[in-house]
């Protein structure tokens, strides 16, 4: 059953800003050179396949349609980019 409610909406809304501006601030340190930022990609990496996951698990709130075809393809292709940038940073850092 899903979650209902503002809260849970927002507080979605607000982890994908946070999200997207953390990721953004590590590519740029990437970009610069920082290995240290590999870190913080990694973080994003995580975090993006942790909301597929949880949309994909209903958890947010949803509308009474299934999730639309192309929806569904955005989010299977977030998570394997984000899988790419997960095993790329580690690369990075020497890890793999």
């Amino acid at each position: 059953m899903p979650l209902s409610g503002g809260g849970i909406f927002w507080g979605f809304n607000v982890f994908l800003i946070l999200l997207g501006i953390g990721a953004l601030v590590s590519a740029v340190g990437l970009l610069r050179g920082n290995r240290a930022a590999a870190i913080g990609g990694i973080i994003a990496g995580w975090g993006y396949i942790f909301v597929v996951l949880l949309d994909l698990g209903h958890v947010f709130p949803s509308t009474p349609d299934s999730i639309p075809l192309m929806l569904g393809l955005i989010e299977i292709l977030d998570a394997i980019l984000a899988d790419y940038v997960i095993i790329l940073c580690h690369r990075g850092l020497g890890h793999i």
